[in-house]
């Protein structure tokens, strides 16, 4: 009958949402932080490594404010 997938269907969501749960729980223990960003699509990527670019790291996002400015043109 349909109920017999139960079991199994459970074990499977379990399993896929494991690794999801203890991520950031991992992240606080192994990096010491909560970065939680998501690099699922190509803008985001993107973002991860223009912060990594102008700061040094991809953990402290940048505002407008504490970006360098550009050298004067001659």
């Amino acid at each position: 009958m349909w109920f017999e997938i139960i079991p199994s269907f459970s074990i499977c969501v379990v399993c896929l949402t494991i690794p999801h749960m203890i991520n950031p729980w991992l992240n606080k223990l192994l990096l010491g932080n909560w970065y939680q960003r998501s690099l699922r699509f190509g803008r985001e990527r993107h973002y991860v490594l223009r912060d990594e670019r102008l700061n040094g790291s991809t953990y402290k996002p940048l505002g407008l404010k504490d970006l360098p400015d550009e050298p004067a043109a001659k």
